[in-house]
């Protein structure tokens, strides 16, 4: 190779990994229902403000842990800025959870109900918020009550 196609290849892989998605703040957190942790609950942050990033979502563990890890599909995380935060848990009629391929399906069918209170899981109801700073974000837990 050339010594000017060896500049060439350099020039570019310093051109795409410096124009590649920069990681954004690393946002934790945990959620209880009845003061028991939540476990398989979607946490999905929306933004409040204009110009913040859009959302990011999570799923609790077995302890009702999150940690909100960048889109697959574009890398995109959440940016600071103040969100509002949505917690549901989809289950069918006996309260197990299905599998990803049968949920989607089973949702549009109606055939789902949300084990969370409603005022969790919509963004007209819901009080939970989270203000989220650059760096690392340790939330404190969000503790939901049921009925």
């Amino acid at each position: 190779m050339t010594r000017l196609a060896s500049l060439y290849v350099l020039g570019l892989c310093l051109a795409v990994t410096a124009c590649g998605p920069t990681p954004g703040p690393k946002v934790t957190g945990s959620v209880n229902l009845d003061g028991k942790p939540l476990t398989q609950a979607r946490v999905v942050f929306i933004a409040k403000e204009k110009g913040v990033g859009t959302t990011g979502q999570a799923v609790t563990d077995a302890n009702g842990n999150f940690e909100v890890l960048p889109d697959p599909r574009d890398g995109r995380t959440l940016t600071p800025g103040n969100y509002a935060v949505l917690i549901t848990k989809m289950v069918d009629k006996k309260g197990n959870m299905p599998s990803e391929e049968d949920a989607g399906q089973l949702q549009a069918a109606g055939l789902l109900r949300n084990a969370v209170p409603n005022r969790y899981g919509s963004e007209e109801e819901t009080q939970l918020k989270a203000e989220i700073k650059s760096g690392e974000n340790k939330l404190p837990p969000f503790e939901l009550k049921g009925k």
